[in-house]
């Protein structure tokens, strides 16, 4: 026989693979944070030795689900202003409640909080969207001249010609590595690009 730490029987288990399938009373084998094996559950008992042993009889074993687009700090604001147009949400309360708010202290408690919701609900893996906690906020309307700079924390935008900067929404939020124009799109910030005339350039701070 051989050693595992555990033996996890189950009614059934849906793998990711083969598509479509679902197995009926099998057994995970699990070893050193490992799956070792997905077998019968009378054929594990034979094969494998364990100190523990799961039997989950009513159960459904699925592998651990994977949340591709999450905004984790964010469950702090769970409950602000529900039930409201997508825009109207964002620039009259979620937008400036990140300008309030947000700090490292609160990523980092949200993101402990939101974590602990989705270990709670099968959620092994997940792509972080955050916010920096120095948005760059501006008004609606910015006249620039040629060498000025827009202060946002750890980077900065530097105006490379005069013009104009117009955000309808009244923010502008210079993230990690994209400058994103809520109301315009998105530049890159490696590069530069314009807006209504103005061209700007995302750098890190020097």
């Amino acid at each position: 026989m051989h050693d595992v730490d555990s033996l996890i029987h189950a009614r059934w288990i849906v793998p990711v693979e083969p598509d479509a399938r679902v197995l009926e009373n099998y057994a995970v084998a699990v070893r050193d944070g490992h799956i070792q094996d997905v077998l019968r559950s009378e054929e594990a008992l034979r094969i494998y030795r364990t100190p523990r042993q799961h039997h989950l009889r009513h159960h459904v074993l699925i592998p651990g689900l994977v949340n591709a687009h999450t905004h984790s700090p964010m469950s702090l604001f769970r409950g602000l202003a529900d039930d409201l147009p997508l825009m109207t949400w964002l620039n009259e309360h979620i937008w400036p409640a990140e300008s309030t708010w947000v700090s490292e202290e609160f990523v980092a408690d949200g993101t402990r909080l939101a974590l602990a919701e989705m270990l709670r609900g099968g959620t092994t893996c997940f792509n972080l969207c955050a916010p920096t906690a120095d948005p760059c906020v501006v008004s609606e309307k910015v006249t620039v001249n040629q060498g000025s700079v827009l202060d946002c924390g750890e980077r900065e935008l530097r105006i490379v010609s005069g013009g104009e900067i117009r955000v309808a929404s009244g923010k502008m939020t210079l993230l990690a590595d994209v400058l994103d124009v809520q109301s315009g799109g998105t530049l890159d910030a490696s590069g530069s690009g314009s807006v209504d005339g103005a061209e700007i350039e995302a750098r890190a701070r020097s």
